[in-house]
């Protein structure tokens, strides 16, 4: 779902929108500032989706390793393992 949201968000900044200097020339420019916001965090959510996914893709990864070395220990190893951390 993340991968589709930022294509989504891609072709909504890059292709869809385009520019919008017709409408800033309709209502005299008073939404410029707002729009120039708005398209400022759409960019840095643009970007933090991206970040976003490879995390998730790196702790997926950790999380296999983790449990497939895991599969064969019993409670007292993995306490053994905890008290071994502290």
């Amino acid at each position: 779902m993340i991968a589709v949201s930022w294509v989504y968000d891609f072709l909504q900044l890059f292709i869809i929108d385009g520019s919008a200097s017709e409408e800033d020339e309709e209502d005299g420019g008073n939404e410029y500032k707002l729009r120039r916001f708005v398209r400022l965090f759409a960019y840095i959510t643009l970007i933090f989706k991206v970040i976003v996914v490879l995390v998730f893709w790196k702790a997926s990864l950790d999380f296999s390793t983790i449990i497939k070395n895991k599969k064969g220990m019993s409670q007292d190893d993995e306490l053994n393992d905890i008290l071994e951390q502290y």
